[in-house]
């Protein structure tokens, strides 16, 4: 996983309701994953959904930042 990427997942761990997501940390995710994908960052969904699992995100944001991050990479 490109370091970029962990580090913003990292921080969105530390910051965002990891079972039911907030308005604002929705906003948050999205902004994150524009500017890596901005920056050429690759998202890939299976490899975001894997690492959200492994640092204890529930299935629900799980699938809400995976789908972002496929809609955004598009």
């Amino acid at each position: 996983m490109n370091q970029y990427l962990e580090k913003a997942l990292r921080s969105l761990t530390v910051t965002s309701n990891k079972s039911a997501l907030h308005p604002t940390d929705e906003a948050r995710v999205k902004q994150y994953l524009r500017v890596l994908h901005k920056n050429g960052i690759g998202l890939d969904a299976d490899e975001i959904q894997g690492w959200l699992r492994a640092n204890g995100w529930q299935e629900g944001p799980v699938k809400q930042v995976a789908n972002w991050a496929k809609h955004i990479a598009e």
